[in-house]
């Protein structure tokens, strides 16, 4: 499994069609206001991460957030599985 740790994104799809992945102490948000940054992911851990930015779970399939702030809409597809800690 991949680890994203301590990084800040603010540009739309930054971490498009990621899988596999634990992605903790991250921040989504900043001055290119982008959009949809997880869009289309798959298998995601997020931890004690910290969203501002929109729809960041666009489309995502099978993710587990535990700890982490929403200051935003959340888009999720009728498919998704997602557990919230």
């Amino acid at each position: 499994m991949n680890l994203i740790e301590n990084q800040t994104y603010d540009k739309e799809r930054s971490l498009y069609n990621l899988e596999k992945s634990k992605v903790i102490n991250c921040t989504f948000a900043g001055e290119q206001d982008g959009e949809s940054v997880l869009k289309e992911a798959r298998d995601i851990y997020l931890n004690s991460c910290y969203f501002n930015l929109r729809y960041p779970l666009w489309h995502v399939l099978k993710f587990k957030v535990e700890n982490t702030t929403f200051k935003c809409s959340i888009f999720l597809s009728l498919n998704s599985f997602i557990v919230i800690i």
